[in-house]
Formats: structure tokens, C-alpha cells, sequence
């Protein structure tokens, strides 16, 4: 039997609460307040998460805010909240902590959210860059591209067969509603709105592109107002606190201003939101501060090379290391002695057993050759790089520590009459 994952990863690591507490919850908590019970891999939401959430709404919007972590968020709100506690006195219903899921990345997170409720052990979805056996390539999810070559470009994998609408095993959101009678509609930003990684988590629907904050909440208005009275989703990709934070570190000034135009934009359109429309506000991940001083890299690690397969893939805190055949125990003794102040070195077949990535009786077959043999939990503000990045990058996420894990789950009710036919 695994041992429990508490006992592995030890403590003050926050845990993915796959059961009811995580956004791998969250859609099929959307399908049960849109009317759609069938065809969700997860539980909904907790009760107590629920509850206040339960209500006759007919469109929703899902409003994914890429990087804001909620103990970011608290402290920017009891520093100065920008007029936010005014707009939830007004409009809010729920604001509430719910873990993001492992990794804690983008790629996988979002992945969740847009799929089924599948964890990232059931879609095969685990990491920014992880093994693909199937092609013999360290692949990154995010641009669909060969990790290392050098000349490689986004969207390079779907030429070597890999097409993105048909990775996954599991069906995505758009599509579980559809079968209940749902329509659905997806903003991003231009630039990423039909990139391979939208497609693959869309499946088949296309994105609209937006132009930067303002333009988001137009078209959300815009959408809000036409088709009114059907059920319907709407999501909404925000990247930009992601962005901030890697460059400039999750405390930065910069992510204060940010957040009080995102505050300013939010008000004016939840003061026309119709009355029909629940809008959720979650995020992917938060961030930790990652100072150059706790970095480590493949030569801080002696013998690593020797002993390894491919380069390591996975994240900065969640590094994946894949053994030649034999040498696993050897890579996990080294990994421990020479990170263990600042990693939890964990055995890959262990930590996937253990629910890490999700149910462990629901697992997809290539799962424990994507992870590699051995994993590693960054503690505090350690980050680990094959080779040292040519900036320094001043905030990441990916690991178990309650900055990056923690995110908001928040929603807003619309007041205005119904606007719609």
C-alpha cells in the first residue's frame, strides 16, 4: 500500500483536495448549476462551498485570473483593495480558499478546468514539459513543442503526428455541457486564442480574441446581453498577474497597480451584469518568491547527468527526473542527498499511487512514464533548472507550499434587469 500523502510530502504543504475542495470541482459544480449532472469525472464542490452558490441562473461565466494566489490576494486587499470589499458587499456571494491541483501550473490547471473535472493523472496532462514516450521527446504542453530543440517553435508537435484536439482521453467542458443542451463561448487573448494548447482544451470550439482588459469586460458584456435566457457558459482567461509576477515577484508594485485596474474594470461591468448570470473568479496557481540565491541546477546535483535519460523536465518546483534503466534508486539517493534541504525527493510510481495527480484508480496509462522515475517538491523559494534561465525570474509555482497552492474561489451575482430575449 502507498503511504499517505501527507507523510510523504510532510508539513505546511498544502494538499490538492481532489475530493470537494479543489478547481478540479469546478466544473462539474457549473454543470450542476447549469442543470447538467452526467458525464463529470469528479465530485462537485463541498457543501459548504456550494451552497451559497445554488441559485435559478441561466448563464454563467467562468473567470480564470491566472496567478493570483489567495494569501496574495488577502494581503493586497488589507493593504489597499482597490474598492474591492465595496464591490463583494454589493454583488458578492462567496469568497472562499480552494486548492489549484499538481502541479500547480498552468498548462495542467487550466486543463482541469476546461476538462471534465478529470485530475491530471486521468487526462495526461502533468506538467509545463513532460516525457512523451510514445515519440521519445520531452515535449512543453504550453507552446506544443519539443522542450530543448533549438530551433523549435510553438505548435512544431502537432507536424510529428501529435494533434492537439485528440491528446486527451477525457472530453472537456464545453463539450459535457453541450450534451445537456449548454452553449458555450471562450474568450482569450488574441495571441493565444487559437493556439494549440486552446484548441486542445477547447475541442473544437473556437476562441474569441480579445485586446486587453477593457476590451475583456466589453465582450463579456456583450455576451451577457445576446441570447439572454439560455443556459449558457461563458470563459474568460485573464493572464496578465501571471506575467507580473514571474518578472517582477508576486509582491511586486506592479501587481498592485494591476490588480486596481482589473478592480476598476470589474466594477463597471458586474453594474450591468443581468440578474440571470452568476459570474465564479478563480485562478490557476499562485506564485512564490524564487530568489536567485535558492536556485539549483544539474551541477549542483554531482552524478545526475551519468545517471539519467533524458534532461529533467516537469517545473522549476516540480522537476521530474527520468533514470537509465536500473538506476532509479541511485538517481533518488543522489537527488536526496544533494536537494534534500530544500526538495522533497519523492519515488514517481509513489507519489502517483499516492493521489498527487489525482485519483489513483483513475490513471492514465502513459501517467508514470510522463512523470519519469523520480520527483521533486520544491520548500520555501527553491526552483531547480537543467541549465540557469538567461533571466532570473522572481516568482514561480508548481509546488505544494500554500502561496502557490491556495487559490480564490469568489462569485458575483448580476442585479441588473434582465436585458436579453
Amino acid at each position: 500500500m502507498p503511504k499517505p500523502l501527507s507523510d510523504l510530502v510532510g508539513a505546511g504543504q498544502i494538499l490538492p483536495r481532489y475530493g470537494g475542495g479543489s478547481i478540479a470541482n469546478l466544473p462539474p459544480t457549473i454543470g450542476a448549476l447549469l442543470g447538467v449532472d452526467e458525464g463529470w469525472s469528479s465530485p462537485t464542490l463541498a457543501a459548504d462551498l456550494i451552497a451559497p452558490l445554488v441559485g435559478d441562473w441561466r448563464r454563467l461565466v467562468l473567470l480564470l485570473v491566472d496567478g493570483i494566489g489567495w494569501n496574495r490576494l488577502l494581503a493586497e486587499v488589507g493593504r489597499d483593495d482597490a474598492g474591492f470589499d465595496e464591490l463583494y458587499d454589493r454583488y458578492g456571494l462567496i469568497q472562499e480558499p480552494i486548492t489549484s491541483v499538481s502541479p500547480a501550473t498552468t498548462s495542467v490547471a487550466t486543463t482541469v478546468l476546461l476538462g471534465n473535472g478529470a485530475a491530471p493523472a486521468e487526462s495526461g496532462m502533468l506538467g509545463y514539459t513532460f516525457r512523451l514516450p510514445e515519440l521519445g521527446v520531452v515535449a512543453n504542453a504550453l507552446f506544443w513543442k519539443p522542450a530543448r530543440h533549438p530551433t523549435a517553435v510553438s505548435g512544431d508537435l502537432e507536424g510529428w503526428g501529435l494533434r492537439p484536439e485528440t491528446f486527451l482521453p477525457t472530453p472537456s467542458l464545453f463539450q459535457v455541457l453541450a450534451a445537456g443542451g449548454v452553449e458555450g463561448s471562450a474568450l482569450l487573448p488574441r495571441s493565444i486564442a487559437a493556439s494549440p494548447l486552446a484548441r486542445m482544451q477547447l475541442r473544437g470550439k473556437s476562441a474569441v480574441g480579445y485586446e486587453g482588459l477593457s476590451d475583456l469586460f466589453h465582450q463579456l458584456e456583450g455576451w451577457s446581453d445576446h441570447g439572454a435566457g439560455r443556459p449558457a457558459l461563458a470563459y474568460a482567461y485573464y493572464p496578465y498577474f501571471d506575467g507580473i509576477s514571474h518578472r517582477d515577484g508576486p509582491d511586486a508594485p506592479s501587481w498592485s497597480a494591476l490588480w486596481e485596474a482589473f478592480v476598476f474594470g470589474l466594477k463597471r461591468y458586474l453594474a450591468r451584469l443581468p440578474d440571470d448570470t452568476l459570474v465564479l473568479m478563480t485562478a490557476d496557481h499562485g506564485h512564490v518568491h524564487t530568489p536567485l540565491a535558492e536556485r539549483r541546477t544539474v551541477r549542483d546535483v554531482p552524478g545526475l547527468a551519468r545517471l539519467s535519460a533524458h534532461r529533467p523536465a516537469g517545473e522549476a518546483r516540480h522537476p521530474y527526473f527520468y533514470a537509465r534503466g536500473g538506476h532509479q534508486q541511485a538517481m533518488a539517493g543522489i537527488l536526496a542527498a544533494a536537494l534534500g534541504d530544500a526538495f522533497v525527493v519523492l519515488d514517481g510510481e509513489e507519489a502517483l499511487a499516492s493521489g498527487l495527480y489525482g485519483p489513483p484508480e483513475r490513471v492514465h496509462p502513459e501517467a508514470e512514464r510522463r512523470i519519469g522515475d523520480v520527483v521533486a517538491l520544491a520548500r520555501g523559494g527553491a526552483s531547480f533548472w537543467d541549465e540557469a534561465p538567461d533571466t532570473v525570474l522572481l516568482g514561480m509555482h508548481g509546488s505544494l507550499d500554500p502561496d502557490e497552492m491556495l487559490v480564490p474561489l469568489i462569485a458575483f451575482r448580476g442585479l441588473a434587469g434582465n436585458r436579453g430575449g
